[in-house]
């Protein structure tokens, strides 16, 4: 190894580099002093690099700087060796400081070409001043957030950021939090479990948690909040902090609580409307039967008796009582829409089918004819659609133009999730301005003389439409005929399959 070193340093049989300088002062020093500064320069380089290199512990491409460092430092070398071998020709040395010098250069340059697509994604000066003005922008944005708690967390879960809505709520100002662990928002049970760091580490390993529980103010009073806590990491993956959003939800839990007081009050009315029911449909009817009966008996047991004007009296009053009874029957009908919530499927076509079976005598009186389309299959309230159907039949029957028989039909076509169905007739018609006054309940448009009813069906039609998912209208023209519309939706797969 000794004589490895000594035969690096050794002159052997090679000349000083001088002699090709002629050792002519003026020349030789030229070379000196031009070598001594490139070498002064070369040296102090890598020394600045180091001192950035540990004064910036963040800095990216930290091995680059490294090579580029020791890079110059051997180019000094090279330049050194150059005076040396003015005088002292260890040329052997100087031809290995140059291969190292080329090989660290090599790699130098290779690592610096890999750096390259990254090093061109640094922002520049502008850009950062432009992302720094909008970074302002947005702090100052968020700062003004209403209903929402909006701040920044550090990687332990100190807070970075508070905005003006966090005061409002919290009541702490951001002098009061900044830099303090956000468990000084939870109650002193939650902050015993430890749940602001369980939080904290969740977030963290699976990049969002979602909480919904009590915090605390600055003056100890608590407030149910619902928060989310999301993680936020540099390009380079590294973990840098967290964003917190916090909502005030006791305004939603106020709102529940009133909900339920509503619904335990509409409950109540329900079972007093059920009573209601009951009273109606035994304790009013019961009396109406008994006039009804009571004024046949008198009629027959007394006809000889009475004048032709007491018979139109007793005529009159069994009339208002079988009127009154149809009324209160119907009304039974419209407020037990929706009772039964058993969907079922249903066939379409079975149901005007039998609907058609059942009015044969109306529609056998009036001549009518009808034609239906192929219809479809629907999920729905069985009772409910049946009333539909038979409604709006019976009314295309009974509103015909007197010695026109009444022509019907009934077809069903798909718009989106819905199908639309129509049900055409030839009959008298409705006037424009009564389109919508059709579909209120004991709306009549014609009298009773005129046209029997109680003006509840189409009243039914609209609640049992709704209470589908669907909606009803009409088109008509007078003395031309009406088409009733209304949708119902399709069956979906998940109800098919149940």
């Amino acid at each position: 190894m000794y004589d490895f070193i000594r035969h690096l340093f050794s002159p052997a049989h090679f000349m000083p580099h001088g002699h090709c300088y002629f050792w002519k002062p003026e020349v030789l020093w030229m070379q000196v002093i031009g070598d001594g500064l490139t070498v002064a320069a070369y040296f102090s380089i890598p020394i600045a690099l180091l001192i950035f290199i540990r004064k910036r512990t963040d800095l990216a491409f930290r091995s680059v700087f490294y090579l580029f460092g020791l890079f110059i430092f051997l180019c000094g070398c090279t330049h050194l060796l150059g005076i040396i071998t003015i005088w002292t020709p260890v040329y052997i040395l100087e031809g290995l400081v140059k291969i190292l010098t080329g090989l660290v250069s090599c790699i130098t340059a290779i690592a610096l070409f890999r750096i390259i697509p990254v090093a061109l994604t640094i922002p520049t000066v502008k850009e950062y001043n432009t992302a720094k003005d909008e970074s302002n922008y947005a702090s100052s944005a968020i700062r003004q957030v209403q209903n929402h708690v909006i701040v920044f967390l550090d990687e332990e879960g100190l807070i970075q950021s508070w905005n003006e809505q966090a005061e409002t709520i919290t009541g702490y100002e951001e002098t009061d939090v900044m830099n303090q662990h956000f468990r000084l928002l939870f109650p002193e049970e939650e902050r015993e479990n430890q749940r602001p760091e369980a939080l904290l580490q969740h977030a963290r390993n699976n990049g969002v948690v979602f909480d919904e529980s009590y915090r605390q103010k600055k003056d100890g009073s608590v407030f149910m909040a619902n928060t989310s806590i999301i993680r936020i990491k540099n390009n380079r993956g590294k973990l840098v902090g967290f964003s917190k959003v916090m909502r005030d939800n006791s305004y939603h839990f106020q709102y529940e609580s009133m909900l339920e007081h509503y619904i335990s009050e509409l409950e109540e009315k329900n079972r007093e409307l059920s009573e209601m029911n009951y009273v109606v449909s035994h304790d009013l009817q019961s009396p109406l039967k008994t006039v009804i009966n009571f004024t046949n008996l008198l009629n027959e047991d007394c006809e000889e008796e009475l004048s032709d004007e007491a018979k139109g009296y007793l005529k009159v009053i069994t009339r208002a009582a079988i009127r009154m009874q149809t009324q209160i029957r119907d009304l039974l009908d419209f407020s037990r829409i929706g009772r039964n919530l058993e969907k079922k499927d249903i066939s379409l076509n079975n149901v005007v089918r039998n609907i058609l079976s059942d009015l044969a005598f109306p529609i056998n009186e009036a001549n009518a004819s009808f034609y239906i389309a192929d219809l479809p299959d629907v999920r729905g309230y069985e009772t409910e659609i049946n009333l539909l159907f038979q409604n709006l039949i019976s009314n295309a029957i009974k509103f015909h133009v007197p010695g026109v028989a009444p022509v019907v039909s009934i077809s069903a076509t798909e718009e989106g999730d819905f199908w639309k169905f129509q049900v055409k007739d030839n009959g008298i018609g409705i006037e424009e301005q009564y389109f919508s006054r059709i579909f209120e309940i004991f709306q009549r448009l014609h009298s009773f003389s005129k046209f029997e009813g109680t003006g509840i069906g189409l009243a039914q039609c609209k609640k049992i439409v709704t209470l589908h998912g669907g909606k009803i209208w009409v088109e008509s023209q007078v003395g031309k005929g009406s088409s009733f519309y209304f949708t119902l939706p399709q069956k979906s797969e998940n109800e098919t399959k149940t």
